[in-house]
């Protein structure tokens, strides 16, 4: 079975990540938790959150990946 993945892009409107899903964005929250695909079919499990900019911490050692605005990502829920 094929994973479905999802484009996470920022709104500036929002101030905030969304996630568009059959043409509609649905808001990200600090502290919530996904797969962000890497390559391949390769995929590391993540955590978004906010401090002074929105970055993910990656993996079981969380390590610090900043969020660029202008990027699209691909994630699965």
């Amino acid at each position: 079975m094929r994973e479905k993945w999802l484009n996470m892009k920022y709104n500036e409107e929002l101030d905030s990540w969304v996630v568009i899903q059959e043409s509609q964005e649905m808001g990200l929250y600090c502290g919530e938790s996904f797969d962000l695909y890497l390559e391949d079919g390769k995929s590391i499990p993540c955590r978004i959150e906010l401090s002074n900019q929105w970055y993910l911490l990656l993996g079981r050692y969380g390590v610090k990946f900043n969020l660029e605005p202008k990027e699209v990502y691909k994630i699965n829920i």
